[in-house]
């Protein structure tokens, strides 16, 4: 059977894979039958589909992990649903034009045609020739490429997004450019849609993948493409200053992980300015939705925390965080689930960050509150990733506040914690994840030890953490790596007790 769809011992095939790497591919995607089937009775959309994009995203990014595959498949699904709805609404659209001369020079059947069989080959799992077809609908004469349709850009979008579920970023974010490229000025409004689109694309696969370039190039199509193409105090330009600074805070916070600070402090200026003009828009009460509104103050609050934080501003840290809480009073009246999760995970660091900082209890119990609520709004079944790491935050809000009052009941919750965020974060879901897990919990456990004299669960510890130390050396995480180093030396050195370990 394989053999039927392997290259030839000792070629690659048209992607460049070769043939111990597409047996890999094949078993990797055969583990996923069962969440295929419960995928395609959930959005409607093929077995074949779903195929096709674990496929492209192997290709894309061959270090995803078996529980990373699954979920990005699983959020990629809810994407080829709504692209197969907006083919079949963009095929009624053509036929119903009394005249399609600014797509193509041809018949309006012939541009429904060719929408209808690129349908056919995304449902039967052939992303790439779908692509292809639909790149085929082109503006059909200069001045339609002047003034654009809605119904050719939302073509050029249909197809960046089949490129991008193929795997293909670079493909898509090409044809975005390129359309974006061919519109002239009386398309400013299409010009931004794409150049928004191009990059709020890199911006999650910069932010799925860690890749931090990725994200550089994603800030950088928002500031200078999409940016000045919405006019002063408009919807579009509060959206894109939301999402530069989303990215920019992205850059500072691996900025601070791995430069000077001479670098630190640069970047914070650009994420100030950046942050400040969007919560300079938003403060224009018409401009955007409520949660766009209160997703800019919250950002620029975090921002400005971080600043007063690095000069010792005590004063402007509370005035900071006064503005974080009136943008999460707007994100709560709003109706963006997904940002006001954002906000809220935004307030519950900035408290936790200084809560530590001044050894504030009431801003630790504040913070841990906030990190109760992302749990909650998050679903375990749609998006584990992000339930596990929401874990992870209400597990490090009790290990800090267990600092403080040194009671082994609130180290415990935060062991636990991280217990629970271990359930998603397995080995078979990622190496990295699982290692970073341990490494917090382990630091959880040895504080505990220290406080109660009971070092009994530390060799379960110690044997987890050797294994981590070594994970982690090899994805990069060099200051994970580092604390996990210094927490086997801890261990290597408890006291020798009665009844217990050493």
């Amino acid at each position: 059977m394989l053999a039927s769809i392997e290259p030839a011992s000792g070629q690659a095939d048209r992607f460049g894979a070769t043939p111990a790497e597409v047996r890999a591919t094949t078993t990797r995607i055969a583990s996923l039958e069962f969440d295929f089937a419960g995928l395609s009775r959930r959005y409607g959309v093929p077995k074949a589909t779903l195929r096709a994009i674990a496929r492209g995203q192997i290709r894309a990014t061959p270090t995803l992990g078996g529980g990373e595959l699954r979920e990005t498949v699983r959020k990629l699904a809810l994407d080829a649903a709504k692209l197969r709805i907006q083919l079949a609404s963009l095929r009624m659209a053509a036929l119903d034009r009394a005249n399609a001369s600014d797509i193509n020079d041809d018949r309006t059947a012939d541009v429904a045609g060719r929408l209808a069989r690129a349908s056919a080959l995304i449902d039967s799992g052939n992303l790439s020739a779908a692509g292809g077809i639909l790149a085929e609908i082109t503006p059909g004469s200069t001045s339609a490429v002047g003034r654009a349709s809605r119904l050719w850009v939302d073509v050029v979008k249909a197809t960046a997004l089949t490129q991008f579920l193929a795997g293909d970023l670079r493909a898509a974010d090409e044809t975005l450019r390129s359309a974006s490229g061919r519109l002239k000025v009386e398309a400013d409004d299409y010009r931004w849609e794409l150049e928004y689109e191009r990059g709020l694309r890199l911006v999650d696969h910069g932010h799925a993948t860690q890749d931090m370039q990725a994200v550089m190039k994603a800030v950088s199509i928002l500031e200078r493409e999409a940016l000045p193409l919405a006019a002063i105090g408009s919807r579009q330009r509060l959206r894109t200053l939301n999402a530069a600074c989303a990215g920019k805070t992205s850059l500072f916070s691996e900025t601070a992980a791995s430069t000077g600070a001479v670098n630190i402090l640069s970047t914070l200026q650009a994420l100030l300015d950046t942050c400040g003009a969007a919560a300079s828009t938003a403060e224009q009460n018409t401009i955007g939705t409520i949660s766009e509104r209160g997703t800019a103050l919250t950002q620029y609050g975090l921002a400005l925390t971080v600043a007063f934080m690095v000069n010792s501003e005590q004063k402007g840290i509370n005035d900071a965080l006064a503005q974080i809480r009136q943008g999460l009073a707007m994100l709560r009246t709003g109706s963006d689930k997904e940002a006001l999760r954002t906000g809220l995970i935004i307030s519950g660091d900035a408290l936790t960050t200084q809560g530590i900082a001044t050894s504030d209890r009431g801003m630790l119990y504040d913070a841990i509150r906030q990190y109760d609520d992302v749990v909650v709004l998050t679903d375990r079944l749609d998006v584990p990733a992000e339930w596990a790491a929401a874990q992870q935050r209400l597990a490090g809000g009790y290990a800090s506040l267990a600092d403080l009052d040194r009671q082994p009941a609130t180290f415990r919750r935060a062991i636990n914690g991280y217990r629970r965020a271990a359930e998603v974060f397995t080995r078979a879901y990622s190496d990295p994840a699982w290692a970073g897990n341990v490494v917090m919990m382990a630091r959880t456990q040895v504080a505990l030890s220290r406080v109660s004299g009971d070092y009994s669960g530390l060799e379960a510890s110690e044997q987890d953490l050797r294994v981590a130390a070594q994970i982690l050396a090899t994805s990069g995480s060099t200051a994970k790596q580092a604390e996990a180093q210094a927490l086997l030396s801890s261990i290597g050195k408890v006291p020798i007790s009665k009844g217990v370990r050493r």
